[in-house]
């Protein structure tokens, strides 16, 4: 049990998601499990990650997707039932993924859209219970961190 925690009073983005307990900083929207594993090198990889991914399209305001052929969303099976949408930073990202996992990626395509546009039309989508956002996954294994899209939209906002 958790017990009592304080809000933060302040952050630089202008409020704070972030409740403290001696010291400690514990983020209410990530799970226990990725609290706990943050020592973790794919983990703190994702964590890394994900946070390039935040600045990196607050400062572009552009989201990269990849699209199969018949204009299908590329999409990945993730634990639990639900369905993640990778995103990217960059159309390099992609292409670098592609170089490394030519048999899974081979047909995919690099799309971009921009930040107002994916909020205006791909969030609402999103907002389902089974569907994730997989952020700037990297490596020949596609590592990364998948969250729900309501997250996502916070964080580019607070690293804008």
């Amino acid at each position: 049990m958790l017990g009592v925690h304080k809000a933060l009073k302040t952050t630089p983005f202008g409020r704070s998601d972030a409740f403290t307990r001696g010291g400690f900083a514990i983020m209410p929207h990530a799970t226990a499990p990725l609290s706990l594993m943050l020592g973790d090198k794919e983990m703190s990889a994702g964590v890394a990650q994900a946070n390039k991914f935040y600045e990196e399209v607050a400062a572009t305001q552009i989201v990269w997707f990849g699209c199969l052929p018949n204009e299908i969303l590329l999409e990945f099976d993730v634990s639990d039932n639900k369905v993640s949408l990778p995103l990217w930073s960059s159309k390099s990202r992609i292409e670098r993924l592609k170089k490394l996992n030519p048999e899974l990626l081979g047909d995919v395509e690099a799309r971009s859209v921009s930040w107002a546009q994916f909020r205006e039309h791909f969030l609402p989508i999103l907002q389902d219970d089974e569907k994730v956002v997989g952020i700037n996954l990297s490596g020949k294994n596609l590592t990364g961190i998948d969250i729900p899209a309501s997250i996502l939209a916070k964080q580019i906002e607070a690293f804008g």
